[in-house]
């Protein structure tokens, strides 16, 4: 039995959204488009950077002593990085004042950015549940679901990261 191909869906979906229509607008709009889409993400940039710090954080508490300290440290300083970049990312563009217009790689870091902390908070449960404690796992379950949800949420704004 031959295997379905999801690519025709995919490539129908893209171009139902709104970013697909983008490509037929003039580029100074859909510059000016992608900016607006940018600056929504970025005005929440310092609340999501402190709760990825503060829920890795308390992550690595909860799995100090049943759990390699040195995965949890490198797990930690790695998420702290992210953060710490996404921070100043959002501390230059605050510098430069309003966004007049965004290219598409400039999107793209976005997506690149989002899809790191994914991956790091994907890493989590995927290494640490199988030998966690049932309230070990109840909190990453809770904090890893959240930091989804939160993702989600901060990036419905750019419909390019809707379908990665």
């Amino acid at each position: 039995m031959p295997v379905p191909s999801f690519a025709p869906l995919v490539v129908a979906l893209r171009r139902r959204l709104p970013a697909g229509a983008a490509l037929a607008l003039d580029e100074d709009l859909a510059r000016a488009i992608r900016a607006r889409q940018l600056q929504a993400v970025l005005h929440m940039t310092p609340a999501a950077m402190t709760a990825n710090v503060g829920n890795a954080t308390l992550v690595c508490a909860a799995f100090w002593w049943s759990t390699s300290r040195a995965w949890l440290l490198a797990w930690l300083l790695v998420v702290v990085g992210v953060a710490i970049r996404g921070i100043l990312a959002w501390s230059r563009g605050r510098q430069r004042g309003p966004i007049a217009g965004v290219s598409p790689r400039g999107i793209k870091r976005a997506e690149v950015h989002a899809s790191a902390l994914a991956v790091l908070w994907a890493l989590a449960p995927v290494t640490l549940f199988a030998s966690a404690t049932s309230s070990q796992q109840l909190l990453l379950g809770t904090l890893t679901t959240g930091m989804i949800c939160a993702g989600g949420f901060g990036l419905c704004g750019i419909p390019e990261t809707l379908i990665l």
